[in-house]
């Protein structure tokens, strides 16, 4: 296991799994890396599609998107309604941007 991913987990409380619907999309995302650290050879491919399909069903579900491009440093938590505003702040910003253009 990780140190980032530990890390990651420190902030949750115990059994986050049904509670907390972003471990799912950390998880993803971690393990996304750790695909990506595994040598080039058929067992990476089998893992990586592995990892597209959780990838998507995690977004899908949730509504969340951190893809294993995302460069994000160890103890990363946030609940759903911290979701909610980040994305609600975004879609405001980017009217107001749109606005001055």
């Amino acid at each position: 296991m990780s140190t980032e991913w530990q890390a990651d987990l420190a902030g949750y409380p115990k059994r986050p799994w049904l509670k907390e619907q972003s471990i799912w999309a950390i998880a993803v995302h971690r393990f996304g890396h750790y695909v990506d650290r595994m040598p080039d050879n058929v067992y990476r491919k089998v893992a990586d599609r592995c990892y597209w399909l959780a990838f998507r069903f995690v977004e899908t579900l949730t509504g969340i998107s951190l893809p294993k491009e995302a460069e994000i440093g160890p103890g990363l938590e946030f609940t759903i309604l911290e979701i909610f505003l980040f994305t609600r702040m975004q879609k405001l910003a980017h009217v107001a941007s749109c606005a001055k253009g």
